[in-house]
């Protein structure tokens, strides 16, 4: 299988790659302090893998390698998370028209 493999601050993590894994890694700044989240989202089992949550600072590295393996880590947390019904843009759309006709406001 394909995989991520992503050291920071002298930890590697290897991150699932496939089509039930949604992996994602996030770096952002909120307030002046920033962050480092990598999770996974099964689709099927509707289950949350949190494989890494840090703080960053200025001049820390962050290696980011795609490998061949067929292990990954254990995740440091997994979470169950509830499946989420995408709307089509009609559907929101015609939500919408009629929020506002209720409202009087079309």
């Amino acid at each position: 299988m394909i995989a991520f493999k992503l050291t920071f601050k002298n930890e590697s993590f290897v991150l699932p790659i496939s089509q039930q894994e949604n992996t994602t890694i996030h770096v952002y700044d909120n307030g002046g302090v920033g962050f480092l989240y990598a999770i996974s989202l099964n689709k099927d089992s509707l289950t949350q893998d949190v494989w890494l949550d840090s703080t960053i600072d200025i001049g820390d590295v962050l290696e980011l390698e795609i490998m061949e393996t067929n292990e990954v880590s254990k995740p440091l947390e997994t979470v169950t998370v509830e499946k989420i019904d995408k709307k089509s843009k009609r559907e929101v759309f015609l939500e919408l028209e009629q929020d506002l006709k209720q409202r009087g406001l079309l």
